[in-house]
């Protein structure tokens, strides 16, 4: 080969290569970019699920037009559905899967699939899946429930991370119990923002919703003095914060949260008592430029007593016996009033006997106890002042599940809660050389578990359900970083046919979501224009201006409930009509005009029955 054929050789392989490394830089540019735009998806969507453990407690606003529930609910819905488009995004955009593998998840996800198929097979689809307003038994709300504890392993990917949520809880907490402390010495008209009616009021929801949240955080205050591993500001703080929720309770005085909270502080006691002990490790510095050494830990154990937790359980065990006496006292003092009124063990069961006979896999569909309580309850129950009340749950939001979901939904509940006992305990007795992660863990199981609880012999509102999965879905990220649950990630474009059906899985997810959070959306502000109805017909007298808002509620959202309400300005109409009319108007203007009312009103009240045939509300609005 001569010199100028070497040459241009060379010059060929020096192109070739300077364009490679072009490529291959630009390629790289390109990676990195995407790379940061998914880093900072992740961290705004991070934030967004960490806020919302702060505001769903504490969001409201402050209008009788408004209902403050639906407010935190859509909230929670949208925040839970927002991140999600934001992971199906990326997971389109990276052609990469990411999915945590465990067996919690999977049993939560059948109960997702259950309550759906109930749905379809209830016979009023829409009445299952959304509700009459955004009831926690509906689909939609466990779907949302189960989406979070799916999402956050995925976005409370360290320790920190889930510390962070346990701030914002806290700071919720400090929040709230400052507006009731002010509430309780200044009285109920201060802080009202004339919504805030009564000592009751307040921002959770019910007062014995307010209870379980503060023995939420009583329980949490304690595991964190017993377990935090360092830091004298946070165990006073913790301090303060147990002292605050328990002088808080006692106003509440909830019978079932003192004997939650004397069960859980009683077994803490003794795993404390028996395997608790403090360490005192001594670990040699290694300087730069010496040969590394290897020494042995030395441990110094000592047994430390758990106070805290022994005071936990007296308190309780006092109000457990004396607790009648005390709140007798504090009610009269502070002018508190509350009475909850529920279906009891027996009626519960006594109606999903009955309900199970007809409809033994699915049940009547979520959302329908009231229509099984009406149909099977004690008929000695007639003859007492709750005759005519429509109970929406049993005795508790589970057994009430069990009712609307059928025997498959129980078995799905059940699952769920083995493997949640199952894995909760299996982290609490594994030895862990981590003392702060050891901390989140039993401290997410033990607030999921307590949470779990109060669904079970009980039915909590949706701040307290939403709580629940939060803290579920935290307790699975501190199974993560123990190493006992796996995020399993790889590529799904590694061959066509994968690839061809991911793609189209995820994008009818994102279409699904789109489509689901829209009717959220709308459904809610369907419901604003609903409230601005019954606010101008109740409290001003205005039959115009309500038409105007049940008929725009009607126009966004098909629900019985504002039909009915149609209904009922119809049936005002033409009594004013009756009453107003003169001696001098003619028979036949009269009649013309009552047709014509009665004529839209009928129509208002077969609308409402076709929408929901099984409610008994629509058939009576009808025959009125």
């Amino acid at each position: 080969m001569d010199y100028n054929s070497s040459s241009n050789t060379l010059k060929v392989i020096f192109y070739i290569m300077d364009n490679t490394d072009t490529e291959l830089a630009n390629n790289l540019s390109i990676e990195s970019e995407a790379k940061t735009k998914g880093k900072f998806l992740n961290k705004l969507v991070f934030f967004g699920l960490l806020s919302s453990i702060f505001l769903i407690p504490l969001i409201f606003i402050p209008s009788q037009s408004v209902n403050f529930v639906f407010t935190k609910q859509v909230l929670f819905s949208t925040v839970i559905f927002v991140a999600f488009l934001f992971w199906l995004f990326l997971r389109l955009k990276e052609g990469r899967y990411e999915l945590p593998i465990s067996p919690i998840i999977f049993a939560l996800g059948g109960v997702v699939l259950v309550t759906i198929l109930s749905s379809l097979f209830s016979g009023v689809i829409r009445q299952s899946f959304f509700g009459t307003g955004f009831e926690v038994g509906t689909a939609i709300s466990i779907l949302v429930g189960f989406l979070a504890v799916f999402l956050i392993p995925l976005y409370f990917t360290n320790k920190d991370r889930i510390f962070l949520g346990y701030v914002m809880f806290f700071s919720a907490f400090a929040v709230l119990s400052l507006f009731e402390i002010i509430r309780l010495c200044f009285g109920p008209n201060v802080l009202s923002f004339g919504f805030f009616t009564d000592t009751t009021s307040n921002m959770i929801g019910s007062w014995n919703d307010m209870g379980v949240f503060f023995g939420l955080t009583t329980l949490l205050a304690l595991v964190t003095i017993e377990f935090f591993p360092t830091g004298k500001l946070i165990k006073f703080l913790s301090f303060a914060s147990m002292f605050v929720s328990l002088c808080l309770l006692a106003f509440i005085n909830l019978s079932m949260i003192w004997l939650a909270l004397g069960l859980f502080s009683t077994v803490l006691f003794v795993y404390l008592f028996s395997f608790s002990k403090k360490h005192s490790i001594n670990e040699p510095e290694l300087e730069d430029g010496m040969e590394e050494s290897i020494e042995e830990e030395k441990i110094v154990s000592s047994r430390r007593f758990p106070t805290a937790t022994l005071i936990v359980v007296v308190i309780s065990i006092l109000f457990i016996i004396g607790g009648g006496y005390i709140n007798n006292w504090l009610s009269t003092k502070f002018n508190i009033s509350q009475i909850d009124v529920r279906p009891s063990w027996q009626a519960t069961v006594s109606v999903a006997k009955e309900t199970l006979k007809i409809h033994p896999l699915f049940g009547a569909g979520p959302n329908q106890f009231f229509t099984e309580w009406l149909k099977y309850k004690d008929p000695a129950i007639n003859s007492t002042m709750f005759w005519n009340s429509n109970f929406i749950y049993g005795i508790g939001l589970i057994p009430t599940y069990v009712i609307n979901t059928g025997l498959l939904g129980a078995v799905a509940w059940l699952a769920f809660f083995i493997f949640l006992l199952y894995a909760g305990f299996r982290a609490i007795f594994l030895p862990s050389k981590d003392r702060f992660l050891r901390y989140l863990t039993i401290s997410s199981f033990l607030g999921s578990f307590f949470l779990w609880i109060f669904n079970v012999f009980y039915a909590p509102g949706n701040v307290m359900v939403a709580l629940t999965f939060i803290f579920t879905g935290l307790f699975i990220s501190a199974l993560v970083k123990e190493g006992l649950i796996k995020i399993k990630t790889g590529l799904y474009t590694e061959n066509a046919k994968s690839s061809f059906i991911s793609v189209l899985i995820l994008i009818s997810l994102l279409v699904g979501v789109f489509g689901l959070g829209y009717g959220i959306i709308e459904r809610y502000f369907a419901y604003l224009s609903y409230q601005k109805g019954l606010v101008a017909l109740n409290m001003n007298g205005n039959v115009d201006s309500a038409e105007a808002n049940f008929f725009k509620a009607a126009s966004l959202s098909q629900n019985d409930v504002f039909y009915r309400a149609l209904t009922e300005i119809g049936i005002i109409r033409m009594s004013n009509l009756l009453n107003s009319a003169s001696k001098d108007t003619p028979a036949s203007t009269l009649q013309s005009q009552f047709q014509n009312i009665l004529g839209t009103t009928l129509n208002y009240a077969t609308e409402a029955i076709n929408i929901n045939n099984g409610n008994y509300q629509n058939w009576v609005e009808r025959g009125r």
